[in-house]
Formats: structure tokens, C-alpha cells, sequence
């Protein structure tokens, strides 16, 4: 954890351990970029990443309508056989 604080106006403070967490963000922000060399370079690999996210929700939600259309299947499956 950084030693660092971040001034706010007022009276207002951060807990501890909320400051620390969002020292240490802008520190794995400030690696992040000096690290990728291009800031273009490290937007477009955010970008992409966070655009993941609707894509593994979709997916998820087309497994389970598989799943289900499976065991309907199997349901009638079984029907036709006992038959």
C-alpha cells in the first residue's frame, strides 16, 4: 500500500483502507500506461475488454436457452420412446 493521501476540500476524508485502495488503482493505472508505451494502445485493449462483458452475457443466456431446449428434447424424447 502507497503512503500517499489524496487531498480532498473541506473536512471530508476517505476511510483508510478506501484511500489506499484507490491510491494503489491510480498506481496500477500509471503502470498500466507507462508499461503499454501508447495510450491509444492500452484505450483500444480497454475498450475491448470492457465490450467482453455484454458478450459474455450473451452467451451465457444463449447456453441456457440451449440447456433448456435440450431437456425439452430429451423430455419429448422420452415420451416418443415409452410410447
Amino acid at each position: 500500500m502507497s503512503s500517499q493521501k489524496i487531498a480532498l476540500e473541506g473536512r471530508t476524508r476517505l476511510p483508510g483502507r478506501i484511500q489506499d485502495v484507490i491510491v494503489d488503482c491510480g498506481s496500477a493505472v500509471t503502470q498500466a500506461l507507462n508499461g503499454s508505451g501508447s495510450n491509444a494502445v492500452l484505450h483500444a485493449t480497454l475498450k475491448s475488454f470492457s465490450n467482453m462483458d455484454s458478450v459474455i452475457d450473451n452467451t451465457i443466456n444463449n447456453v441456457n436457452k440451449l440447456e433448456s431446449l435440450v431437456h425439452h428434447m430429451n423430455t419429448q424424447l422420452n415420451n416418443v420412446e415409452s410410447k
